[in-house]
């Protein structure tokens, strides 16, 4: 009753004597037995349980409190943003700290996995975490705060994330603008921002699941961590699966742990020339479910495409590509991902641009994948050089990536790096057939298919 009438989890867990966690737990397991999901509906349903001659009459206040969503099953990460600080009190100095500030939390927001509070929320939350005290500590996971000065005909914005889990800075960075030509790159600005802050929050968060127990995680944690584990290394991935899996045990109506699932049963499929078909129907069936679930998660869309890909239903990719990008473009690792489906489909030069796009949004961003998807394209492309040094700078090479390899020397008239890289490709995979790998790869253009194959009969590859 003391939540309910408004205590926060905190202040209950100081006066029992126990963790803030357990309160927390405790909570969950309350709001799910009463099948409610807000603290007005709570209160409502206590009040009915207690006074059944008095039902629906309770002085239930109105507007519900932040702090719920530390309730509902977690599926997304929770961001405060405080209005950004000036240097100054002119009406246009306001205007242009109220503006900015505006303008990251309507980028944020465009990200599926984030749930960013409103302003007025925000500085709600600020003005009681600066107290250390009050009903939304705890419901954020993460807080953004910055400044803008004037230098001279200089404008600089210095942003700083802050995890609120250890109190410690997670990002910071500072963007200057001439002061005439601010209002030009205000929206460059902020996309940037929410692009690097949601790649960083994701990462931390992932980080910290990595530590705990693998029977401790939340179905949210699954997915985290599974999501950081290495493609293209057959240990990785199966771990990957079996966190996707105990993701959808925990939460079935989870639709990113279909999507992600789906797409790890493609490559399984993939990886394996002679794979019962089955796994690739398993991965369009998770992959049409996890759309189901959540129509509006652009990488559900994406996986789609990925899926029809493989199935080498072209159409259906480009439409699904479209979908993805229609919902979020300022997602560093979605834009990458999309630049890699452009790369098999022949897009060579959209392919570099979306991957280019990608570290341009967040310079942090740079797997392994990301340096073959760039190989691929580069390939296809006929640009063999410039696809062998970005396959190179990938520091995980499945047998695919050798195979491109193998191809791209060969084509530059490199035998002894083509044969290096052709020997690579037989010991992990004996029984290697140049035809049979070639008519399964999902290259959309008949010509990319009949230069990968030149280049691995180059190679010396039977």
């Amino acid at each position: 009753m003391a939540f309910a009438k408004g205590a926060n989890y905190k202040q209950i867990a100081r006066d029992l004597s126990v963790a803030p966690t357990t309160i927390r737990a405790h909570l969950r397991s309350v709001y799910q037995k009463l099948g409610v999901s807000t603290k007005v509906a709570l209160s409502q349903a206590l009040h009915d349980r207690m006074h059944p001659e008095k039902k629906g009459e309770s002085d239930v206040p109105g507007e519900d409190d932040p702090s719920e969503a530390l309730l509902e099953p977690e599926k997304s990460t929770r961001l405060a943003v405080r209005k950004f600080t000036i240097d100054g009190d002119s009406a246009a100095d306001i205007a242009l700290a109220t503006g900015i500030t505006e303008d990251i939390v309507s980028e944020l927001s465009r990200f599926h996995r984030l749930t960013v509070f409103p302003m007025s929320a925000s500085e709600r939350f600020f003005d009681e975490f600066d107290m250390g005290a009050g009903p939304t500590i705890g419901c954020v996971h993460f807080a953004i705060d910055g400044s803008i000065r004037r230098q001279g005909d200089t404008i600089r914005v210095a942003v700083h994330l802050i995890d609120l889990e250890d109190a410690g800075q997670v990002w910071a960075d500072k963007f200057d603008a001439e002061a005439d030509n601010l209002f030009a790159i205000q929206d460059e600005i902020a996309v940037r921002i929410a692009g690097t802050v949601f790649g960083r929050t994701e990462e931390v968060r992932a980080i910290r699941a990595r530590r705990r127990p693998p029977n401790s995680l939340a179905a949210y944690e699954c997915v985290l961590k599974g999501k950081y584990l290495e493609v293209g290394d057959p240990i990785s991935e199966k771990e990957a699966r079996e966190l996707f899996e105990r993701a959808i045990e925990l939460d079935p109506d989870y639709a990113l742990a279909h999507s992600k699932l789906a797409q790890l049963t493609m490559l399984q499929w993939d990886r394996n020339l002679d794979a019962d078909p089955g796994l690739s129907d398993r991965a369009l069936e998770l992959a049409r479910r996890g759309a189901a679930l959540d129509n509006s998660d652009p990488y559900a869309q994406y996986v789609l495409g990925f899926v029809h890909l493989f199935r080498k239903s072209y159409d259906l990719t480009e439409e699904y590509i479209a979908r993805a990008m229609k919902l979020s473009r300022n997602d560093a690792e979605l834009v990458a991902l999309i630049g890699l489906l452009q790369a098999f489909l022949g897009q060579g030069a959209q392919a570099l641009s979306h991957l280019e796009r990608a570290r341009f949004l967040n310079p942090y961003f740079e797997p392994s994948w990301s340096w073959n998807a760039a190989g691929l394209a580069h390939f296809v492309a006929g640009n063999y050089r410039e696809a062998v040094l970005a396959f190179e700078r990938s520091v995980n090479q499945p047998v695919w990536v050798c195979v491109y390899l193998a191809a791209c020397e060969a084509l530059e008239g490199n035998a002894t790096s083509a044969a290096r890289y052709r020997d690579q490709v037989l010991e992990q995979n004996p029984d290697f057939a140049v035809t049979k790998f070639v008519e399964r790869e999902p290259l959309a253009r008949a010509t990319d298919k009949a230069k990968l194959k030149q280049g691995l009969v180059m190679a010396g590859a039977r």
